[in-house]
């Protein structure tokens, strides 16, 4: 939810009187900010354009604020019917590249609002668009497929995609050899999807052999299979990846514990907590929270990290939220634990439409950190029933050894 930052303190009863008051009242998760941005969100769309955009735009700013606002507390709260009316709205009130972000928002949020045939139609490109539009819109359309699980279909939408490519007249080689790429790294995201860990590095390879530029994004292969695949087949890709950043060396720990090897996994996070801290990188951030937890966070240095960095920098950070409460919950403090997840989950849901849950990938992390009462507990903010899902929890946690006694190059 964005702050109120007038330059002045805003006059009582004024627009941004009423919107600093929701937006207030918002951040505590207090309904009464409905019927406030209702009604910014009405009566100022009721007003000629003309009128909103005088005054340096001042009506007009106030009005897509509250509308932003408006139709992200409705998305909280699981309102999708009104929630789809006001993000309609914004998509009008935009142009270029705002309105179609805005038009993506709308297909996120029908997918939340578990509308997912309406959002396929939606997104579904038109026929006989030019060769670069086509690809692109194709390209976008597999990807939404794959990530809301319609594998099949999005395998399909590939197929067709490629023989666009190798039939375009329009493509010379170069082009072709970049289009083909961008395609085998969609089937590499696919596959990872299917849990089908070598075809995944296929596709990567393929991917990279047709443009290198992909080889930095080697990190997006091994970490999935670092959590959830084989452990081996994670350490060759790690490996490979020749940055020797935070991330290369917590993922390494990760495998290393899935193998049994837990003395080079603390050493491989030791590595990580006593890196220098990159502010500015969350996903390094991240890592060096996690590794502090994996540790057993002593001296609860990996939470006292983030709570601070909640407090000081990014009070309404979804992402940060989570670890605050996986933390409190190795601590033991659930009630702790359960308040920063929830309102994790919240958060998500108005910052960043298309789940209703918190993120899928973190819950393995949750399943080697968390004894198996504590995960029961967190397990519904991740949308899991424990009962149905035992047997893989205990799936994700050590897969075997192969011995600790050699020592890894860096």
């Amino acid at each position: 939810m964005p702050s109120t930052t007038f330059s002045a303190a805003p006059l009582k009863g004024s627009w941004e009187a009423q919107l600093a008051e929701a937006e207030r009242l918002a951040r505590n998760f207090n309904d009464a900010c409905l019927p406030i941005f209702d009604k910014l969100y009405t009566r100022l769309g009721k007003m000629p354009k003309a009128r909103r955009m005088a005054a340096d735009e001042r009506l007009q700013n106030i009005f897509l604020r509250a509308t932003d606002n408006y139709q992200g507390y409705l998305l909280m709260r699981e309102q999708y019917d009104r929630a789809l009316e006001v993000i309609e709205r914004m998509e009008e009130e935009l142009e270029d590249e705002e309105a179609l972000d805005w038009s993506y928002h709308v297909i996120l949020a029908l997918h939340q609002a578990g509308r997912d045939e309406e959002a396929i139609e939606r997104l579904r490109p038109q026929p006989d668009l030019p060769i670069g539009d086509a690809l692109n819109e194709w390209g976008s359309f597999a990807t939404f497929l794959i990530s809301i699980d319609r594998l099949e279909e999005g395998e399909a939408i590939l197929e067709y995609t490629t023989t666009l490519v190798t039939e375009s007249a329009e493509l010379d080689e170069k082009k072709r050899q970049v289009e083909f790429a961008y395609i085998a790294m969609h089937r590499a995201r696919l596959a990872l999807e299917r849990q089908a860990w070598e075809e995944s590095i296929f596709w990567f390879d393929e991917a990279v052999s047709r443009n290198d530029g992909y080889l930095a994004g080697i990190g997006e292969i091994y970490q999935p299979i670092a959590m959830e695949g084989p452990p081996a087949l994670a350490l060759g890709l790690i490996e490979r990846d020749e940055r020797k950043n935070v991330g290369r060396f917590f993922w390494r720990g990760v495998a290393h514990l899935r193998a049994g090897e837990e003395r080079k996994a603390q050493r491989d996070w030791e590595r990580v907590i006593t890196a220098e801290p990159d502010a500015d990188d969350h996903a390094t951030l991240y890592e060096t929270i996690l590794a502090a937890y994996y540790l057993g966070d002593p001296g609860r240095a990996g939470l006292s990290s983030v709570l601070q960095t909640l407090q000081e920098k990014d009070p309404q950070n979804w992402a940060l939220m989570i670890l605050a409460g996986l933390g409190w919950a190795i601590q033991g403090n659930m009630a702790s634990a359960h308040s920063n997840l929830e309102i994790a989950m919240l958060l998500r849901r108005m910052t960043r439409p298309g789940g209703k849950y918190l993120p899928e990938e973190l819950w393995p992390h949750a399943q080697l950190l968390l004894d198996e009462e504590n995960l029961r507990e967190v397990a519904p903010y991740f949308g899991v029933e424990m009962d149905q899902d035992a047997s893989e929890a205990e799936e994700v946690n050590v897969e075997g050894s192969d011995g600790d006694n050699k020592e890894e190059a860096d």
